[in-house]
């Protein structure tokens, strides 16, 4: 995985005594972590299980995915490896539809909105003998 220089300075870290024990290539190591574990361990539904298995507490991983970009998207990746796994599985049929759904949510994923406003004819005139041709084709198949 690509990685860029961190974006937390001493100055950031203030009034986060908790975050400072941490190195940024330690908690690279840890995000990575949490994300190898989201892809092999069936069990994680969430992003917080794959989080617990790292050295990484909660609102700390929280807290650093907020405040550093590279972080952040390695925090989008996690949740994305779990949506697949969620997505997969309602496809099989292992799991309701309905649920799975609302878990990929909770992970970030989104519907797609798609609005078409050029070149729609919302009424269709249809003369008499086009109706009459419609009629007779439709009284044949029956």
């Amino acid at each position: 995985m690509a990685r860029s220089s961190t974006t937390w300075t001493p100055e950031s870290l203030k009034g986060n005594t908790f975050a400072r024990k941490w190195d940024p290539e330690e908690l690279i190591k840890q995000f990575e972590l949490a994300i190898e574990e989201a892809k092999k361990n069936d069990e994680i539904l969430c992003l917080y299980d794959a989080v617990d298995q790292t050295d990484l507490p909660l609102t700390t991983y929280d807290w650093y995915a907020s405040k550093d970009p590279v972080l952040g998207a390695l925090k989008r990746e996690c949740q994305k490896q779990i949506s697949r796994r969620i997505n997969k599985s309602a496809l099989k049929g292992e799991f309701s539809s309905a649920p799975a759904i609302w878990r990929m949510k909770q992970l970030g994923e989104r519907d797609e909105v798609h609005n078409v406003t050029e070149n729609v004819n919302y009424n269709t005139v249809v003369t008499k003998k086009e109706a009459k041709k419609i009629s007779d084709a439709l009284e044949e198949d029956y």
